[in-house]
C-alpha cells in the first residue's frame, strides 16, 4: 500500500481503524497526540500505539505485513512513508494513571482513537517530571494553549504524582 499521500493525522486515522477492524484495540498517545492536537506545531515522526491487552505479536506483524507495515527494530515501518509505527506495552497509562478515556475523531472515513488532550498533557508532563525532558513540557503547553483542557483533572492528578511544584510552573508558563 503507497502512504506516500498521508499526513501523520490520515496515517494515524488509518492505522487506528485498521487495528480495531482487525481485533487490536489501541490507543494513539506520545509525540503523535502532540503534533495533531496543535497542528503540527510540533512534528513527530513516529505513531505510538499502545494496546489496552496483551497481543499476539505474531498475529499483529502479519496484520500489518498485509498493508506493507514490516518490522524495523522495535517499529514497523513501511517505504512509502516517513511515519512510523511503535506498540509500547499494554496498558496505556501515565505513570500510575490508568487511561480510561480516549477520543475518537473522524479523519476521512476512518476512526483516530487517541487520547484526550487533558491525558495527552499529562503524558508530556509524566516524561518532564521524571525525565527532565524540556521538550516535552513545550509539548505539553503547546497542546494545553491550543486545546481546551480540564486543568483541574491535570492539577489533581500531578498532586498525586508529587509534582506540585512542577504542575505550578507549568500553569504559570501557560498563562504567559
Amino acid at each position: 500500500m503507497d502512504f506516500s499521500h498521508f499526513s501523520l493525522v490520515e496515517l494515524a486515522a488509518y492505522i487506528s481503524d485498521y487495528l480495531q477492524k482487525n481485533g487490536f484495540d489501541c490507543i494513539l498517545s506520545g509525540g503523535a497526540c502532540v503534533s495533531i492536537y496543535t497542528e503540527n506545531k510540533y512534528k513527530s515522526y513516529d505513531l505510538d500505539f499502545i494496546p489496552y491487552f496483551s497481543f499476539d505479536k505474531k498475529k499483529l506483524t502479519e496484520i500489518l505485513a498485509k498493508i506493507k507495515f514490516y518490522p524495523y527494530n522495535r517499529y514497523y515501518k513501511n517505504d512509502t512513508t516517513q511515519y512510523f509505527i511503535e506498540f509500547p506495552p499494554p496498558p496505556p497509562a501515565i505513570s500510575n494513571y490508568y487511561v480510561s478515556k480516549s477520543n475518537i475523531i473522524m479523519i476521512k472515513k476512518y476512526n483516530l482513537k487517541l487520547l484526550t488532550a487533558s491525558d495527552c498533557v499529562k503524558d508530556r508532563l509524566c516524561s518532564f517530571f521524571y525525565f527532565n525532558d524540556e521538550q516535552c513540557l513545550e509539548q505539553a503547553l503547546l497542546v494545553a494553549k491550543d486545546q481546551k483542557i480540564d486543568i483541574e483533572d491535570v492539577e489533581k492528578w500531578a498532586i498525586n504524582e508529587g509534582e506540585k511544584e512542577i504542575f505550578e510552573l507549568f500553569k504559570k508558563r501557560l498563562k504567559q
